[in-house]
């Protein structure tokens, strides 16, 4: 604190010194004036906290120099008036003018001084306060209300019965109404009729002490005639007992986002109806191509089985891969599609990965052997080989690595390697490397080569052929996964992609099962009487022939009626029913026939045979009625694999 200064105006010079002595022992600094005019010049130099003022003075009074002074100053300085006289009439008077205190100077004056002042600066410690808080107060308010009249959305206050009390500038633009013109107005004249009935009601919980506040988003009628959406947020206003005053609301104009938010709605929908007629129309021209792609592979197989010239055998050999081929484009391009719309599952199951490798390997090895490159695999002893994930996925991505390794590899080798990144608890994450020596790619475009329908430029697909879709439905079955594809290379020299995949390990091994039959060891269970339900003439052929030479008894019909006919006269062990035929589809034909049976007690076994790779699953089927599932174009291998366990799941027929 600042020393204090105090002006002593006193023309008894024992009394000034005593006065003097006494206030500079406690503290504090002391001029002394003796006149009017001592005063007036001590006044201007020394600026003091307060006076100490005699009344009568050499040269005038104490009310003499208070009019000098309120003629010059705005503020009339702090004084104490001193006094030998006691007199009420010129205390009183004094006490008007602004004294803080009266003192009169008898045998008590000098132990009643320091009282008044200490009182006399307390008071003015107290004013200055006062002051000061005023003006922070001020300047808060000021700051306030800056604040609510430039917000950037609406403020408003309004009592129980509706009436806007005070408003900003926004407010009044959201709703749409001159800043003025608001004055007059309660909220259910601004508000749209349909929403007057919610709002009243939640203020009346408010008023009730049932809530605190509420949001609501509600309609404005404007003075145009035009709507305004807007979101409000209302709280309750108290005073400093807690007595409910009015309300307070932030508004929020939500009118574009409203907009925006239907419009996105409504471009979902129409993307979503696209999609399923994207997922339609493949679907409808996987089952257009499928049928007769069926016909194609299955009667090479069939043809396969009979004598051949060395000419004929190479002819054959072309049909069948280009058969395959065909059939690999349509099964890229339909799990692209079912990646894309989310409709591509992940099943987890126990598998051995070492397995899973040597497997993915023989169905290339005679590739590998033909163009003479050499092939190597290294899966140290600490990576696990008992795991859990998605084998035929992972298979898929592999498969689709080995296969470009050897496309573009002319010479040297391909190599498989697996190495442990990460082991935790029962988790592993795992890097596959496909190596191989060939073309490079160019880095530029290492990541171009991911995208859909792209290869590293235009002359890599005449020389070697494909669509480019494998890396890019390979990486997205990656990313489903948990894991991710990434390539290193160098252009003419060779390429790496690494399949980092985490996985968990398996508690105990599955050994896969070998379907790898010989032709006549097909099927080594008693014959079947089988009722094929069927309506394409190839179709027919393959799956007849196919069945025949299995040794079992065939019947052909061409569609549902049909079928559930024939079921009713003759006894069958197993029926192949077509989804889709004249007159009745297989589907339907199932239902009838289940319906049937549940009065009877029996059940005939069907296999549903079809081409519409996006809409059918086994699950699907199985909730249809049906026993089994095939896919068209199937091999003989899978026909006989999934005839094999219904029988055995029927227990009606030993198969050794």
């Amino acid at each position: 604190m600042s020393e204090r200064r105090l002006l002593l105006i006193e023309d008894d010079r024992m009394v000034a010194e005593i006065v003097s002595d006494a206030l500079l022992n406690s503290g504090m600094s002391c001029h002394v004036a003796a006149t009017v005019h001592d005063a007036i010049a001590a006044f201007e130099h020394f600026h003091p906290d307060l006076i100490l003022l005699d009344y009568r003075l050499p040269d005038g009074t104490a009310i003499d120099l208070l009019n000098y002074w309120g003629g010059k100053l705005a503020v009339l300085p702090p004084f104490v008036i001193m006094t030998g006289v006691g007199d009420e009439y010129l205390a009183v008077e004094m006490m008007k003018r602004g004294a803080r205190d009266y003192l009169v100077k008898d045998q008590r004056f000098m132990e009643n001084l320091p009282l008044a002042v200490g009182k006399a600066f307390r008071d003015l410690q107290i004013e200055r306060e006062f002051k000061e808080t005023r003006e922070r107060l001020g300047e808060s308010e000021e700051r306030l209300r800056c604040t609510f009249e430039q917000a950037a959305l609406g403020m408003v206050f309004f009592d129980f019965d509706g009436r806007l009390l005070h408003y900003n500038r926004r407010y009044a633009e959201i709703v749409g109404y001159p800043y003025e013109a608001l004055a007059q107005l309660t909220f259910q004249q601004i508000t749209h009729p349909d929403d007057i009935a919610q709002q009243v009601a939640l203020i009346k919980d408010v008023s009730s002490g049932k809530s605190d506040g509420f949001s609501l988003e509600k309609r404005y009628l404007c003075n145009d005639g035009s709507v305004t959406w807007a979101k409000n947020s209302v709280t309750c206003v108290h005073d400093a007992t807690g007595t409910l005053l009015h309300l307070f609301a932030v508004v929020e104009d939500v009118t574009a986002q409203l907009f925006y938010e239907k419009e996105l709605k409504e471009a979902r929908l129409k993307a979503e109806v696209a999609n399923q007629a994207k997922s339609e129309f493949l679907a409808n021209m996987s089952h257009e191509i499928r049928t007769p792609m069926n016909g194609i592979i299955g009667m090479s197989q069939l043809l396969s089985y009979t004598e051949l010239s060395e000419e004929q055998h190479e002819y054959l050999d072309a049909i069948t891969t280009s058969g395959n081929n065909l059939l690999t484009l349509i099964n890229n391009i339909l799990d692209l599609s079912k990646i894309e719309s989310e409709k591509f599952d992940i099943n987890l199951e126990d598998f051995s990965l070492r397995s899973c490798i040597t497997d993915l390997l023989l169905t290339q090895k005679s590739q590998i052997f033909h163009k003479g490159l050499v092939h190597r695999v290294d899966i140290p002893v600490d990576v696990p080989d008992a795991l859990i994930g998605d084998c035929l996925r992972i298979k898929q991505v592999l498969l689709n690595l080995l296969s470009n390794a050897i496309k573009f590899t002319e010479k040297g080798g391909i190599s498989v390697s697996v190495s442990v990144v990460e082991r935790s608890g029962s988790g592993v994450l795992l890097d596959i490397a496909v190596q191989d020596t060939g073309i490079g790619i160019p880095p530029n475009l290492q990541e171009y080569i991911f995208e859909p329908f792209t290869q590293a430029d235009s002359t890599t697909t005449r020389r070697f052929g494909g669509t480019g879709l494998g890396l890019a439905i390979s990486r997205r079955l990656a990313e489903m996964m948990g894991g991710t594809i990434r390539v290193e290379s160098l252009e003419g020299v060779g390429s790496t992609f690494v399949f980092q995949l985490p996985l968990s390990i398996a508690a105990i091994r599955q050994v896969p099962d070998d379907l790898s039959e010989k032709v006549h060891e097909m099927w080594r269970g008693s014959p079947l009487k089988i009722l094929l339900a069927e309506d394409n003439p190839v179709n027919i052929l393959y799956a007849r022939e196919l069945l025949k030479k299995m040794g079992h008894e065939v019947m052909v019909v061409e569609n549902g009626k049909t079928a559930l006919d024939v079921i009713i006269s003759e006894t069958f062990d197993l029926v192949l029913m077509d989804i889709q035929m004249p007159v009745m589809d297989g589907d339907e034909a199932v239902k009838i026939l289940r319906a049937g049976e549940e009065k009877d007690g029996k059940h005939l076994p069907v296999i549903a045979v079809t081409a519409h790779a996006l809409k059918g699953d086994v699950g699907k089927y199985l909730q249809m009625g049906f026993d089994g599932y095939l896919g068209k174009p199937f091999t003989v291998k899978e026909v006989a694999a999934e005839m094999k366990r219904i029988i055995d799941d029927r227990s009606n027929v030993a198969v050794c």
